[in-house]
C-alpha cells in the first residue's frame, strides 16, 4: 500500500513539473495608447526610410544635370513627399509621370479595383522609383545594389525597389543614404517654399543664388538670406 502511494505521489509530481514547464509565461498587457505609439512610430519610420531613398535619387540626378519638376501636394508635414513630375536631361524627357499614368490606365490593370484612386497613386509612386534606379543603371551606366522594400499589396501591382547600397565618391550605406537624401529633400521643400510646382537644376540653383547675393550684396555681405543650401 505504501509502495502504490509512494509511486502516485511520484506521478502527480512529475505531471505537475511537465505541466509548469508547459505552461508560457504571460503576456505583458498592452494598453490601447502604446499600441497606437509603436504603429505611428513604425509609420514615422517607414515613411522617413522612403523619404530618404526618393530623395537621394533625384540628388543623383540634380548633380548629373537634370532637371527636375515636383509639385507640391496638399497634404504637407515632416517626409511628406512631392510628386515627381517629371526629368529632362539636356531637354530630352526621361521620366513622365503622365506617361506612367497613362500606361497604368490603358493596361486596364485597375478595372476591377475597388481602390482604383488610392492603388493607381501607389503604383504610380512605386514605378517612379523604380524607373529612376533604371535609367541610373541602364543609361547613366551607375553600379549600385538595390533590394526590395515590401511586397506589393495587390498580386498585379509591382514590387518596390530601394537603393541599398551604392560607390560614388565614398560608400554610401542605406542609413547613411536615407539621412542625405532627407537633407536634400528638405532643401528641395526649402527652396520652393513659395511655389506650388518646383523646377530645381544646377542652372536654375545658381541663377537664383547670383540674384540674393545682388539683393543682398548692397545691404550686408556678411549675412545669410536663405536658410536652405544646394551646391552647383
Amino acid at each position: 500500500m505504501e509502495l502504490i502511494n509512494d509511486y502516485s505521489k511520484e506521478s502527480i509530481e512529475e505531471v505537475e513539473e511537465k505541466q509548469i514547464k508547459r505552461r508560457k509565461p504571460r503576456r505583458k498587457v498592452i494598453s490601447i495608447d502604446e499600441i497606437r505609439m509603436r504603429k505611428r512610430h513604425n509609420r514615422d519610420s517607414a515613411n522617413h526610410n522612403d523619404y530618404g531613398n526618393e530623395g537621394f535619387l533625384l540628388m543623383i540626378f540634380y548633380y548629373l544635370g537634370c532637371t527636375l519638376t515636383l509639385r507640391k501636394i496638399k497634404k504637407e508635414g515632416k517626409n511628406q513627399k512631392l510628386k515627381i513630375e517629371s526629368i529632362k536631361y539636356e531637354d530630352i524627357e526621361i521620366l513622365s509621370r503622365e506617361v506612367i499614368e497613362k500606361d497604368i490606365e490603358d493596361s486596364k490593370l485597375l478595372n476591377n479595383s475597388n481602390e482604383k484612386t488610392r492603388t493607381k497613386r501607389i503604383m504610380v509612386n512605386i514605378i517612379i522609383d523604380n524607373t529612376m534606379l533604371d535609367i541610373l543603371k541602364n543609361q547613366f551606366g551607375f553600379v549600385f545594389d538595390q533590394t526590395v522594400k515590401k511586397k506589393p499589396e495587390k498580386e498585379f501591382m509591382p514590387q518596390r525597389w530601394i537603393l541599398a547600397h551604392i560607390k560614388l565618391e565614398k560608400d554610401w550605406t542605406m542609413k547613411e543614404i536615407i539621412e542625405e537624401g532627407s537633407k536634400f529633400y528638405n532643401n528641395i521643400k526649402l527652396f520652393g517654399k513659395d511655389k506650388e510646382v518646383i523646377q530645381l537644376s544646377k542652372d536654375i540653383v545658381s541663377k537664383h543664388i547670383e540674384k540674393i547675393l545682388q539683393k543682398t550684396k548692397s545691404i550686408d555681405n556678411t549675412n545669410e538670406s536663405e536658410s536652405y543650401y544646394l551646391s552647383v
